[in-house]
């Protein structure tokens, strides 16, 4: 183990090292360059940082004195603040934030990797945990510099710890994946094929879970406006990355639609025949694909079973930015025998072709170019595909 350990530090450090280089203009001139070169346009090194720079107004803003959601516009939930403080404590400035920053979600990913490490070590072996951080530092680096762009490995890690410990049917479990969802909504979605797996015998897990989410909900009713800050996000149309605006926006190139996009509510949402429709039907298509993982997961893998629900989240989506990919890479990589290999194939795809997408090909995807929308229809249809692989791959894998 102690040899594992040491892996598991240098794994992150090429990770961190990677996705710093990711966020440099060194990196962003020939994507850039070429980018513009093949749609006019391109996404630069600023514009994958405006989130961080988003998440260091919040936090001096936090500490200079002002109320969150009462005097400062935040759309994100309330457990997600502290991730915001803990670098706005260093000294002001761009780059100590986006050090502090950058250390902070570091620190997540090792224990997301510390997790894994332990589990695969103890059901597959020392050599298969070995290689479970090699395939973790290409999927990172396949993402360029999102690890670092975003805050989404903490909610990652909440997740897949709730999911590593769930079994022991305590309330750490319970408390992990109630904070998770308060970080980001996603990490709740793992409890339902956790909590059909384990039956009654996972009360304390949920009971845990439900006190966690009732806690912090009250914690955010007395700051703020909990019905004002979920309204954004009800309010948002169909997002030109989604899986629904993909397949419209293939059908609506084919068939000569008008189409249009805007900038709204943090995102590019689309404005085509059925768009509106798809963006309502996304919450149903999510509940669909999530209690699908649900009904298989008492078969195989744990791991499968959650991860093809947080993907199944993602994929019935109106909303899928580049860095939802971060949520499923640690249960993939948890995966063993031939679905685990097939699953990591198609996940490493996938996070090469989301980097064409965003930021190589963006600017294009905004003008309906047809190289862009190939990108992103491929990238999509290789999610579906390890969403089936997830669900109904051989199973052999060892039952934890």
């Amino acid at each position: 183990m102690r040899r594992l350990a040491w892996w598991t530090l240098v794994a992150v450090a090429l990770q961190a090292t990677f996705a710093g280089v990711a966020t440099t203009s060194l990196f962003f001139h020939p994507i850039v360059a070429s980018a513009q070169r093949v749609f006019g346009g391109s996404v630069g090194v600023e514009s994958v940082l405006f989130d961080v720079r988003t998440y260091e107004s919040y936090g001096r803003d936090i500490w200079d004195g002002l109320v969150p959601y009462i005097q400062i516009v935040i759309e994100y939930p309330i457990g997600a603040l502290p991730l915001f403080l803990v670098p706005a404590a260093a000294p002001a400035g761009v780059l100590p934030f986006r050090l502090g920053f950058a250390l902070e979600m570091m620190a997540f990913q090792a224990a997301t990797l510390a997790f894994l490490v332990a589990r695969v070590s103890v059901r597959e072996g020392e050599r298969q945990a070995r290689s479970r951080l090699v395939w973790s530092t290409a999927l990172l680096a396949a993402l360029g510099p999102l690890p670092i762009a975003r805050y989404d490995l903490a909610p990652a890690f909440l997740a897949f710890a709730a999911t590593c410990v769930w079994s022991q049917r305590g309330p750490l479990a319970g408390l992990l994946a109630g904070l998770g969802t308060m970080v980001k909504l996603f990490p709740g979605v793992v409890v339902v094929p956790l909590a059909v797996r384990e039956g009654l015998g996972s009360w304390r897990a949920l009971l845990s879970c439900v006190v966690t989410v009732i806690g912090m909900l009250a914690l955010w009713h007395i700051t703020g406006d909990i019905p004002t800050a979920l309204r954004y996000h009800t309010e948002r149309g169909l997002e030109i990355e989604s899986v629904a605006a993909s397949g419209l926006m293939l059908i609506g190139k084919i068939a000569g639609w008008k189409m249009d996009r805007t900038f709204d509510h943090s995102s590019e949402v689309l404005h085509a025949p059925a768009a509106e429709t798809l963006a309502l039907i996304g919450p149903w298509a999510q509940i669909t694909l999530v209690g699908l993982a649900a009904a298989r997961a008492r078969r195989g893998d744990v791991f499968r079973s959650a991860g093809a629900a947080i993907l199944g989240f993602v994929l019935g989506g109106k909303v899928f930015s580049p860095q939802y990919l971060l949520w499923v890479l640690p249960f993939v990589l948890a995966v063993a025998g031939r679905t685990g290999s097939w699953s990591r194939r198609l996940t490493l795809l996938a996070c090469g072709l989301t980097f064409l997408v965003y930021p190589w090909s963006f600017i294009g995807l905004t003008l309906f170019h047809p190289l862009a929308l190939a990108l992103l229809a491929a990238r999509n249809l290789t999610l579906i595909a390890l969403y089936l692989t997830l669900l109904y791959g051989p199973e052999d894998e060892a039952r934890p």
